[in-house]
């Protein structure tokens, strides 16, 4: 029962995260100068996209959802997202 919560804790926290991200990647460059919209913007979608980086937050979910004895998660985004979308269609 408790791992269920964390995970589900996990996954909205995590949902958070990659939303203020995005949001963040739009922002930025009209809320500050360019010098440091620059490397924040290069900053976010280098974490975003990179296939060598991995998510921490990714990371713990793996292990929770092991723990669960649930299958693995590739990434969060196309877990949550882009396999949802791809399925309605």
């Amino acid at each position: 029962m408790f791992n269920q919560m964390k995970w589900i804790f996990l996954v909205v926290f995590h949902m958070v995260v990659v939303i203020g991200n995005a949001v963040a990647f739009f922002v930025v460059p009209f809320l500050a100068p360019w010098y440091i919209a620059l490397p924040i913007c290069s900053f976010i979608f280098l974490i975003s996209f990179s296939k060598h980086i991995t998510c921490p937050l990714t990371d713990w979910e793996n292990n929770v959802r092991m723990k669960l004895g649930k299958k693995k998660i590739g990434g969060f985004v196309g877990h949550y997202l882009i396999k949802p979308i791809r399925k309605m269609f």
